[in-house]
């Protein structure tokens, strides 16, 4: 077996596709410069489409009302960069899109319609029905996470949904399942999230998920501290008015009790709960005021007020001559000093006279209800993080989480309750490892780039089959079109011309060395030209076989 070096085989290699490059026609050059001009174009396409739209929707499906207003507001707010799609969209600048969308809901923008996009990019052709909702469900989540951290005192926020079905197709099920949502912010330095904010996320969450009502909406804060959005006015309920006050002492106590723990034991190591008991109470008040007049302002009276009724009677008998009234008292004491003078002829025989006076005074009458809530319970639960080391005493931290609460010494054994235990963390656990967004097929490499290539890469496996099944086409007209035996001589012809001999070689050495090119030449002819050396091969035996057949007949 003759061994070829290593070399030599390398150069075979260099040879053979240089000799395929040389045999490829203008023809099909040109076909791959146009495939490689078509997919460069598809890739440049692609990625500039994936950055071109610098738009993003703010609100969809809204009512020409709505509309009116959104655009009204964005005008007055300065914001110029704008676009109407439709005759419901309403679309921004995707650097303002979510700050512009909290300021919209913050002023109770828009009454109806919603805020999501009904088109999701990262979906494929090839995605199901499921898949594409899913992943809508998924940017849905984080893009009114990242509108809910645009509110003021809001550090972070992380929204779940829970969409609807309708499941009366299922024997046993008649009701619908309703959509549900929750969302969990992180405020700023230990803030309480306002009303005003609570109700624009509560509109947001609405708003943005078809169907879902907000009594479906929780809001709690990483505290513990839940908003309801009860408003507390006038005419709220005892009902309401009692839930409002326990809400907001239950988030006041868990806001003292952590911040004493959380340095102790660092922040997440804590988990509280407050439960407490607020009685409700009514109580009336009624009061009456008096205006004094302007000439009862002026020191006439004496300090007394003012005279509301005038009641008098007197009479006088002319006669004697002794005095009358009673003993002791200077004349006439006992008649009312302020008799009204009554008009006299000087021959009356007696002088009577009465009479009565009111007095309008201005005066205010005021009731009022007083509706009044008093704490009558508290109870108070701790978890702590047994992993963080803990060096306090029981009946301290006990005491210290009483004192906090407002609780009495006698009471906290009875109204507090501490336990340590590991907190759970499922980022340990990889079975329970949940996907909070949408994953890309590589990370950090766009899925679009990796559909471009992909494309690409089937275009030109497309080509080179062509290309293959054209040289074949090709190869099998050679074939046909030239004798078989007038190509073969061409190639061993310069391996079997006779060389001059060397001077004193030795004639079996040189015929050797004759034999090898010659053997070399018909190998590589064979390998570079397979189709044409199986004809020659098969031309050969067929040959054989007549000649063979034809010494027989003779």
């Amino acid at each position: 077996m003759e061994v070829v070096p290593v070399g030599e085989k390398a150069k075979d290699v260099v040879s053979k596709t240089k000799g395929f490059l040389g045999k490829l026609g203008k023809k099909l050059w040109i076909i791959i410069a146009a495939a490689v001009a078509v997919v460069a174009g598809i890739i440049i396409f692609v990625s500039v489409q994936g950055s071109k739209n610098p738009y993003e929707v703010l609100f969809t499906g809204l009512v020409s009302e709505d509309m009116q207003s959104v655009t009204t507001y964005l005008a007055s707010a300065g914001v110029t960069d704008y676009q109407i799609q439709g005759s419901d969209t309403v679309l921004v600048r995707k650097e303002q899109e979510p700050q512009l969308k909290a300021q919209l809901l913050m002023e109770g923008y828009p009454k109806s319609g919603f805020g999501y996009e009904t088109y999701l990019k990262n979906v494929g052709s090839l995605s199901t029905e499921s898949d594409r909702r899913t992943m809508y469900i998924y940017e849905l989540q984080d893009r009114l996470g990242a509108t809910i951290r645009c509110l003021e005192g809001v550090q972070d926020a992380r929204v779940n949904i829970s969409v609807g079905e309708d499941r009366r197709y299922v024997l046993g099920q008649d009701d619908v399942l309703m959509a549900s949502a929750g969302v969990t912010v992180t405020m700023k330095d230990g803030e309480e999230l306002g009303k005003k904010e609570a109700n624009a996320i509560r509109s947001l969450v609405s708003r943005s998920v078809q169907g879902l009502e907000m009594e479906k909406i929780t809001i709690i804060d990483t505290q513990g501290n839940t908003y309801d959005g009860t408003e507390v006015d006038s005419e709220s309920t005892d009902m309401e008015l009692q839930y409002a006050i326990e809400e907001h002492v239950n988030n006041k106590i868990r806001k003292s009790v952590l911040a004493v723990l959380t340095p102790m034991f660092g922040e997440g190591n804590v988990s509280v709960g407050v439960n407490t008991t607020v009685e409700m109470s009514t109580r009336f008040v009624e009061s009456t005021e008096y205006d004094l007049p302007d000439w009862a302002n002026d020191g006439s009276t004496n300090g007394e007020g003012i005279v509301g009724q005038k009641v008098w009677q007197g009479k006088i008998v002319r006669g004697d001559d002794a005095a009358g009234g009673t003993v002791g008292t200077t004349t006439n004491a006992d008649l009312p000093t302020y008799v009204e003078r009554a008009p006299v002829t000087g021959n009356e025989d007696e002088l009577e006279a009465s009479g009565e006076k009111i007095y309008k005074v201005d005066e205010t009458h005021t009731q009022q209800e007083i509706l009044a809530g008093t704490v009558s319970d508290v109870m108070v639960s701790v978890t702590i993080n047994s992993d963080v080391p803990n060096v306090a005493d029981a009946d301290a931290l006990l005491n210290h989480v009483g004192r906090a609460s407002g609780i009495s010494a006698d009471m906290q054994a009875e109204k507090i309750s501490i336990i340590s235990h590991p907190f759970y963390a499922p980022e340990d656990d990889p079975d329970t490892k949940a996907t909070d967004g949408p994953v890309s097929i590589i990370s950090g490499i766009p899925d679009w780039v990796l559909y471009a290539l992909a494309a690409g890469l089937l275009l030109f496996m497309i080509l080179f089959f062509l290309l293959l099944v054209m040289r074949r086409k090709k190869n099998q007209a050679v074939l046909e079109e030239a004798p078989v035996m007038s190509i073969m001589p061409e190639v061993i012809a310069p391996a079997a011309e006779p060389e001059q001999e060397p001077e004193g070689a030795d004639i079996m050495e040189v015929h050797a060395e004759r034999s090898m090119e010659l053997r070399r030449g018909v190998r590589e002819f064979a390998e570079q030209n397979p189709e044409i050396a199986a004809q020659m091969v098969k031309t050969w035996l067929k040959g054989d076989e007549e000649s063979n057949a034809g010494e027989s007949e003779t």
